[in-house]
């Protein structure tokens, strides 16, 4: 047995030490005095010769710390990566079924899309889903846009086809979600969505009342914040709901008060949360991206207030996730992204009415030559191209980061890496403080 390449160890104020692994997630806290017995067993398993030590080898090999004899744990990651890109059981498609939005939104109002999915492009895009569903086990459907709830009858017409198709090719439907700016999502349109299939959605609120009321607004200039609060509540019961909270950087306390408001409300017991980009610049709404393309200032402005709410027992929040593998469809064969005009595309960021980022269509054409180069391009990304991150030791969390921020493939670690590879030592010990908090309460 050998000491996993994956390994990390951060020390903590008290004195003791967590043991990390990159590949299995697992996470350990050991005392002075036990870390330096790990440490001798992690480097000489075969030195164990007490009954207690032999236990605790067996353990760390539980955990992943440690590796059987002969095993490559390169070759084992790309062959996991691999089928997760290609041999996924699990389909995923995104649907906006229209890039409009009864809201104006600071910057956003600027790049408005008009138009909804028409009939025909309704049809054709449920013979797209047709065809992905034959290929997958299970399918999971987004809704976005624009805002999605402009469009209710369309996806209640499409989930009703998709659906059938699922029934047909024997492919589990899993509940949907909807990405919402949850004006329009009161206890009535909760409960047309339930009947559509949809059991969750994200509602992104832009910090505080006076923030959010500046910065999403009705064409008329009123304020939405009450009403978008006021429906979370409504529905939090009926719909499982996650609150994505923007964070601005000049002022990083306007979102622990939006966190310190969901509490006083009674609604963190009963929702989830995280934080996001205010602005993402892309043509979809601003809520759909996710933490994927921080900065080095905007990882610094979250972990900042990840700091300030550790230091509270009463609220509750999840920790930007360590997972092994990306939970991006941009490099998975069976990830699909389709906009009102019927284009698909794989990356959140690049969905929009226009075709210069597509990679095809719903109707059945065969892709131009410049659709073919982006699915081209798509495909071929691999982190495995590089030897920097080969030689990283949190490979599996981060799988060469973003690939449509990679300029240089030559010099993946230095442009695409996960945000939150510079601070994961932080990250660790704020992980460590909320789990170990969570035991408490």
């Amino acid at each position: 047995m050998k000491a996993s390449r994956f390994n990390k160890v951060v020390e903590i104020e008290s004195g003791n030490r967590l043991l990390f692994n990159a590949d299995t997630g697992a996470i350990a806290e050991l005392p002075p005095e036990s870390y330096s017995n790990v440490k001798k067993l992690l480097f000489a398993p075969a030195k164990a010769e007490t009954a207690e030590d032999r236990k605790l080898v067996d353990q760390l090999l539980y955990g992943g710390f440690l590796s059987e004899p002969g095993f490559d744990e390169i070759a084992h990651l790309k062959v996991e990566n691999g089928r997760h890109r290609f041999g996924n059981p699990l389909g995923f498609i995104g649907i906006a079924p229209t890039f409009e939005c009864n809201l104006t939104c600071g910057g956003c109002s600027s790049r408005n899309q008009k138009g909804r999915m028409t009939k025909l492009v309704e049809k054709a895009a449920l013979k797209f889903v047709a065809r992905q569903i034959k290929k997958c086990d299970e399918l999971q459907v987004c809704w976005f846009g624009g805002e999605p709830l402009l469009g209710i009858e369309t996806i209640e017409r499409l989930h009703r086809g998709i659906a059938e198709s699922a029934a047909k090719y024997d492919t589990t439907l899993q509940g949907s979600t909807i990405i919402t700016n949850g004006y329009l999502l009161d206890a009535k349109m909760a409960k047309r969505l339930k009947e559509a299939g949809v059991t969750g959605a994200q509602v992104t609120l832009e910090g505080p009342p006076e923030i959010h009321d500046s910065r999403r607004k009705l064409p008329d200039g009123t304020g939405t914040f009450d009403t978008v609060l006021g429906n979370i509540a409504a529905v939090a019961e009926e719909l499982d709901i996650v609150v994505r909270i923007s964070v601005l950087e000049n002022d990083p306390e306007a979102a622990v008060e939006v966190v310190e408001i969901l509490e006083k409300q009674g609604l963190l017991s009963k929702i989830g949360f995280y934080f996001g980009p205010a602005e993402s610049g892309c043509d979809a709404c601003d809520s759909v991206v996710g933490q994927c393309r921080l900065d080095d200032k905007e990882v610094e402005v979250q972990l900042g207030i990840y700091r300030r709410l550790a230091e509270s027992v009463s609220n509750r929040m999840d920790y930007p996730y360590l997972i092994p593998f990306r939970r991006c469809g941009f490099d998975s064969s069976r990830s699909f992204l389709v906009a009102p005009t019927g284009y698909v595309f794989k990356c959140w960021e690049q969905a929009s009415a226009r075709v210069d980022d597509s990679v095809c269509n719903v109707f059945g054409d065969d892709p131009e030559s410049f659709q073919q180069s982006n699915q081209w391009r798509f495909t071929a990304f691999d982190p495995f191209d590089s030897s920097e991150c080969v030689k990283c030791d949190i490979l599996p969390v981060c799988m060469g980061g973003c690939p449509i921020a990679i300029e240089d493939r030559s010099n993946m670690i230095k442009s695409g890496c996960s945000p939150w590879r510079k601070n994961l030592e932080e990250l660790l010990v704020l992980r460590y403080l909320y789990e170990l908090r969570e035991e408490v309460i």
